[in-house]
């Protein structure tokens, strides 16, 4: 959580801690506490939208492999066609 800036406070003043500062009873300020929760729900939102993108295109994947499969069967066997043809000459003979 280093993006929570941190205050040391005495009965006069509050100045911000700088790295390497030790925080331990440092105060944080109400509104960049509320700057960073908003980005954290920012954050969240974009996930649970990426989530929902991944679950829809896996979707139109599963329907894409099944349309393939259905036209995949309309489509005759190399040996299916050789068959027919065999039987077409012989009832035309």
């Amino acid at each position: 959580m280093s993006e929570v800036k941190t205050y040391a406070v005495n009965c006069n003043d509050a100045w911000l801690n700088t790295e390497g500062d030790d925080i331990s009873g440092s105060y944080v300020k109400y509104a960049d506490y509320a700057a960073l929760q908003a980005k954290c729900d920012e954050l969240l939102k974009e996930i649970k939208n990426m989530q929902d993108q991944v679950l829809d295109d896996g979707c139109r994947i599963a329907e894409l492999e099944e349309a393939l499969r259905d036209k995949q069967e309309l489509i005759p066997d190399e040996h299916d066609t050789t068959s027919q043809q065999f039987e077409s000459l012989a009832k035309s003979k």
